[in-house]
């Protein structure tokens, strides 16, 4: 299975290789507690499985007002895990039709908003370039390299130029379109947090923004994500046919597909139910949104 973030083959759990995209943000998640281990998780039980396998110990418990503050990383990690097990059966395009449902608010109107992955507050206009430092620096990448002759997929430039010299196949760079539709997500659910009033967010963004249904044979385990039309960059031609030296073969070996050690596979909720929920005032505390609107002072992401 191919992540919609990053592109790598996957053939373990993939909410756990998710999780290693998005899970850097402590606030809110379950930390292990061994001394040369930085291993978090929003999941107790993706934190019981570490212990066991790393032979740890302890871990530390997110408070309750952090699971309520920081509750979109965990609502994050649950939709990009549906998106990739969706287009890994049904295509890109399916996924692709359905996500656009998803966006339906814009953050024109607004002159502050609190970010929902990390509740930083700052200028509605910097919010696209604050989201895109958090999916960038956590390895999601905007763009990738596909092999025309092969199909071989990689986001790492030596891995493509290492796979354009190893066998002469022509590589070339697409814009990944999932990143851009993500980006949108995100600064669409900004603009709701900060104009409703929601009793529980997690039930809330469960219940409002629709999700395709997971509709999938369970013999097919074939990925299907057309790139004709994900908007070609540019190609990368071969240069020479002449081998490479071990270390270089090496590293484009390891650019161009990783596997991941498999862990038992976690359930995955049947996201089309809608949930309803109890409009009970939900406290944001200093971090309210609507309280942080009615500032005139400037606020930057920092």
């Amino acid at each position: 299975m191919r992540c919609l973030l990053c592109s790598e083959v996957i053939n373990g759990d993939i909410r756990l290789h998710v999780e290693s995209h998005l899970a850097k943000i402590q606030e809110g998640a379950y930390q292990c507690r061994n001394s040369s281990c930085v291993f978090v998780s929003y999941c107790e039980e993706s934190m019981v499985d570490h212990l066991e396998v790393e032979e740890h110990e302890e871990y530390n418990f997110p408070s309750q007002e952090d699971q309520e503050k920081f509750f979109y990383g965990r609502h994050l990690i649950s939709i990009i895990v549906q998106d990739t097990i969706f287009a890994n059966f049904n295509g890109w395009d399916k996924l692709k039709a359905a996500f656009s449902d998803r966006i339906r608010w814009s953050l024109a109107n607004l002159d502050f908003v609190s970010c929902l992955i990390c509740q930083k507050t700052g200028q509605a206009d910097q919010l696209h370039d604050h989201v895109y430092e958090h999916l960038e620096k956590r390895d999601a990448k905007k763009s990738f390299y596909i092999c025309g002759d092969c199909g071989v997929k990689t986001v790492w430039d030596n891995g493509a130029s290492s796979h354009v010299r190893m066998t002469g196949h022509c590589m070339t760079k697409v814009n990944n379109d999932y990143f851009d539709m993500l980006m949108e997500m995100i600064k669409s659910d900004a603009f709701f947090m900060a104009t409703k009033t929601p009793s529980d967010p997690s039930k809330v963004f469960q219940g409002i923004l629709p999700l395709p249904m997971l509709e999938v044979a369970p013999s097919d385990s074939t990925v299907s994500m057309d790139t004709k039309d994900s908007g070609a960059v540019e190609a990368l031609e071969p240069k020479t046919k002449e081998s490479e030296n071990a270390g270089n073969a090496a590293m484009g070996q390891k650019g161009v597909e990783q596997s991941y050690d498999s862990s038992p596979a976690h359930s995955i909720e049947d996201e089309e139910k809608v949930i309803q929920f109890q409009m009970n005032q939900f406290d944001f505390g200093k971090s309210s949104i609507s309280h942080l609107l009615l500032t005139e002072k400037r606020h930057d992401y920092t």
